[in-house]
């Protein structure tokens, strides 16, 4: 699947974990698989990483909900609904359903 085809929107970041030595980094996110149905925990990883930025300035107001997500030229960017936009540059991603 690609990136842009993930089931991020209105996915809520609940947390972001960094493996500097193994330059990875995993965000823990409750995201809407199927219509009309409960959001359910996922989990993605981004492998080969060069640069990580999260900021946490909330200039559209307080929000883990998730209103975007792209990439390009291997800098993928999930933008909250808070405003702030989540950046990693990185080789690879996958996508994976927790506990289903």
């Amino acid at each position: 699947m690609e990136f842009k085809d993930l089931p991020l929107h209105d996915g809520l970041v609940k947390t972001i974990s960094i493996n500097w030595s193994g330059k990875t980094a995993e965000i823990f996110l409750d995201c809407f698989l199927m219509p009309n149905q409960s959001a359910q925990p996922c989990s993605l990883t981004f492998s080969g990483i060069s640069s990580i930025n999260v900021p946490m300035a909330t200039p559209w107001g307080e929000s883990n909900s998730i209103n975007m997500a792209r990439v390009q030229n291997n800098i993928f960017q999930i933008e909250l609904q808070s405003g702030d936009t989540l950046q990693l540059e990185a080789t690879a991603f996958d996508f994976e359903t927790i506990g289903l």
